[in-house]
């Protein structure tokens, strides 16, 4: 038998002596445990609040409904003379959206796509007072613009920190829904940093929160918001096959917003900090054909031409692993770091470069105005191995491709479900190089992939005069 040490005999009445003197003072516990859990369940009840209605009082007077007056040509959608006639002739139309004030004196958040090619902006408040509004700025890169209305006092939102959010953290969706005003919808956090491909440009900032909360046509603009009553994003998209909710909502991160919106209202627009790279999310086929050690890192798919990236050294099929420290294993994660800083700061980017791990320092630049995308500066294409038939290029295809490089072939057919077709290759590619060996004709490039052992290919594509790199497992 073994006793207890004195001490520890000590610490056991201790505790004993506490358990009593709780129960003693808590009748809730002072119970047999069948009323303990009746009495607890009730005290549960009345205590904590299951309702989100503090949150609603707080943002929905907050929350505006915006009308918008564009203009656009009249197109006739049946052949009859008198619509005929009338084809050409601009005639207004109406839209409608969600935004939200953010200060007393009537800045409001909401989408861009709301107002492009407005005339005429209004918005409605929660206690249905109605203002003329002014376009202070539009960021079509971002998708975030801000107006204003003449006021003072006036209820407005707090953004909140949008990199605090965590998937399955509770969230609410205003805004005014198939034109239903002043409504609220809950759901969660389902994923974070979601990209869609909605911006048509090559710097597209996209790293969307994704919802279940309800979001509909008319929600665009609308705040999302978490249970301290901050704005954590922008409600602006969602996934859909009928045009309606089916639970899968996007909303621009508050932390963009907080940046774009300064600068709209500062300078009406805003002056991106660029580096000058094309992007890829590292996979296991580029992995496997660089022989990294494991899927990490962003691909460097083109480096464009008098770029800070060129300057420094960066080139086709590096690696960017860490941005001032921070580990990036995304397209849009890096282009939202290099996004959240202006034009003239420097960032610490680590990087391989040849197989090597390297460390540089970039001045950033301002993104140029003339088009978002430059020439690139280096070139790019492939052929019934992996799925594809190549041909030599003929005049015909230099005239009619707008091909420019003096050396290359040119994909003919593509089998259905190949390799070459899962990875994207289209007929009239222009295979430049495959692993770094420069493709003149067939019979290099079918001598090149008879002897080689890699299980992944790396192929670079000229495409309408642009470059790229596409990976071929082998099948």
């Amino acid at each position: 038998m073994r006793f207890l040490s004195a001490q520890a005999l000590l610490w056991t009445i201790r505790v004993c002596f506490l358990l009593v003197n709780f129960v003693s003072k808590n009748p809730v516990l002072a119970q047999s445990p069948q009323n303990i859990r009746t009495n607890l369940n009730q005290h549960i009840l009345n205590t904590v609040s299951f309702s989100f209605n503090p949150i609603v009082e707080k943002i929905l007077p907050s929350t505006v409904q915006i009308d918008v007056q564009k203009m656009s040509l009249n197109q006739a959608s049946v052949p009859e003379a008198e619509s005929i006639e009338n084809l050409g002739v601009p005639r207004k139309r109406l839209s409608s959206g969600t935004g939200f004030l953010i200060s007393p004196d009537g800045y409001i958040i909401t989408n861009a796509h709301i107002l492009r090619d407005a005339v005429q902006t209004s918005v409605t408040l929660f206690k249905n007072q109605e203002y003329v509004a002014t376009i202070i700025g539009m960021d079509d890169l971002t998708d975030i613009a801000v107006i204003k209305i003449d006021g003072s006092d006036l209820d407005y939102a707090e953004l909140g920190n949008s990199q605090a959010c965590r998937i399955g953290d509770l969230v609410l969706a205003f805004g005014n829904p198939l034109n239903l005003q002043f409504t609220v919808t809950s759901g969660i956090i389902s994923a974070i940093g979601r990209e869609l491909d909605l911006i048509n440009s090559d710097f597209a900032l996209e790293t969307f929160i994704q919802t279940d909360a309800a979001i509909n046509p008319g929600n665009s603009g609308g705040p999302l918001v978490d249970m301290a009553g901050r704005v954590v994003g922008i409600n602006t998209a969602i996934a859909t096959k009928t045009g309606l909710n089916m639970g899968f909502g996007f909303a621009i991160p508050s932390n963009i917003i907080k940046k774009v919106s300064a600068e709209l209202i500062q300078f009406g627009k805003i002056n991106r900090a660029y580096f000058g790279v094309a992007l890829l999310d590292v996979n296991s086929d580029i992995a496997t054909a660089l022989g990294l050690p494991k899927v990490q890192g962003v691909f460097i798919d083109d480096v464009f031409v008098d770029s800070p990236a060129e300057r420094q050294g960066f080139a086709p099929m590096d690696v960017i692993l860490k941005v001032n420290g921070i580990a990036v294993n995304h397209a849009n994660q890096l282009q939202a770091e290099i996004a959240r800083h202006s034009p003239g700061n420097g960032i610490d980017i680590q990087y391989i470069h040849d197989g090597k791990v390297q460390n540089r320092n970039v001045i950033l630049a301002s993104l140029p105005e003339n088009n978002y995308l430059q020439s690139p500066k280096f070139e790019r294409h492939r052929d019934e191995y992996l799925g594809i038939t190549v041909r030599e290029i003929r005049q015909i295809d230099r005239n009619d491709l707008s091909i420019l490089v003096k050396k290359g072939i040119i994909i003919s057919q593509i089998k259905k479900f190949s390799s070459a077709a899962l990875a994207g290759l289209e007929v009239d590619d222009v295979i430049v190089s495959v692993d770094g060996v420069s493709m003149d004709d067939l019979e290099k490039f079918y001598a090149y992939l008879d002897k080689s052992v890699n299980a992944v290919f790396i192929f670079v594509i000229l495409r309408d005069t642009q470059r790229f790199h596409f990976f071929l497992r082998r099948n």
